[in-house]
């Protein structure tokens, strides 16, 4: 289906998130919390705008703090 669609709902999702988590988050949960809202945010919309259609996407979140990085 439309792939695009659930990439570009998936960065959205991922973006609005990690602006609003807390200061001291670890970037462990950050990176796990970010691909779990990407995963909802297409299931959402692809049940209200596209009923019956099966959109993916494939995401990679990585974090960078410090000398920390947490890829998922």
């Amino acid at each position: 289906a439309d792939g695009a669609f659930a990439a570009n709902t998936a960065v959205a999702a991922v973006s609005a998130f990690l602006r609003t988590v807390p200061q001291g988050t670890p970037i462990s949960e950050l990176v796990e919390q970010a691909i779990a809202r990407a995963q909802d945010a297409v299931l959402r919309a692809v049940d209200e705008k596209m009923p019956g259609e099966a959109p993916g996407t494939t995401i990679v979140v990585a974090i960078l703090e410090g000398r920390s990085l947490a890829v998922a």
